[in-house]
């Protein structure tokens, strides 16, 4: 089923005359599109459809959330900070990177299992090669059904703890330069640089992990002491979030058209 992974509610943040301007990052072209016409991906129905009521209601919660973000009020609420901190947790959850580091080395473990099969069975070499195509059928139909809900399921109980576990910091731009939203909104990274699950970096061994909030304000996890305050993002704090969500990005990010201080970096 075709499945939004970045929240349509968090999307509607970057609009102008209900557009927003969708940047691929591979070619630099550029389009004006709406929420509803970005940032989709066709998942199995087994894997994604135990999130999608989770997902809604959170995107109802959200929307409720916006204003307090923007008047500065959001963090003297626990429940709204954790309401935040669940938002943080479904995106990094429903990520294309997410996914295709569930599913890249399903062809590696195929083809190691043949090989086993006919290590162990030397004599039924011609018969397990012959069959192949119908191994693989049922190979794949058993990731789609089984092997990829088991591991979502639990990769997303791990996920939701770690994120519950910390607290939040919310930054706010107050100069000329907004913010751009990745279709992996989720950056996260290590003291090494490395940047994203695909880069080895799970969520739990970051260093640094943040989401924008819209085109002005962004959400960190932190470990320290909770502050209501926001902090002051300038400049160059922008142009550095904005270099790691295009780095970030699988093909496209989004921006609010007319933007300053959005970087066209070809992957």
């Amino acid at each position: 089923m075709n499945s939004h992974f970045v929240s349509r509610a968090l999307l509607r943040r970057f609009l102008i005359n209900g557009k927003l301007i969708s940047h691929n990052v591979y070619n630099h072209s550029e389009n004006p599109r709406s929420p509803e016409q970005v940032s989709y991906i066709k998942l199995p129905s087994e894997v994604i459809l135990p999130l999608e009521t989770e997902w809604s209601v959170l995107e109802d919660k959200m929307n409720k959330l916006f204003p307090l973000i923007d008047n500065g009020t959001i963090l003297f609420s626990k429940e709204n900070r954790d309401i935040i901190k669940q938002f943080l947790a479904l995106h990094f959850i429903r990520s294309q990177a997410l996914y295709t580091f569930m599913v890249q080395d399903s062809d590696k473990y195929f083809e190691q299992a043949i090989n086993d099969s006919i290590k162990n069975k030397p004599d039924s070499e011609a018969e397990i090669l012959k069959n192949r195509p119908l191994y693989r059928k049922q190979w794949d139909e058993s990731l789609r059904t089984r092997i990829l809900p088991g591991i979502y399921k639990s990769k997303s109980e791990d996920i939701k703890g770690y994120v519950m576990e910390q607290e939040i910091e919310i930054a706010v731009v107050t100069g000329k330069y907004e913010i751009a939203l990745s279709d992996t909104p989720v950056i996260n990274l290590d003291d090494s640089g490395r940047q994203g699950i695909l880069q080895g970096v799970p969520i739990n061994e970051s260093t640094s992990c943040i989401i924008p909030l819209g085109p002005r304000h962004v959400v960190a996890l932190t470990n320290r002491k909770l502050k209501t305050d926001y902090t002051i993002l300038q400049t160059y704090s922008v142009e550095r979030i904005n270099h790691y969500s295009v780095n970030q990005s699988a093909a496209y990010y989004y921006y609010r058209k007319n933007s300053k201080g959005i970087l066209h970096l070809k992957k």
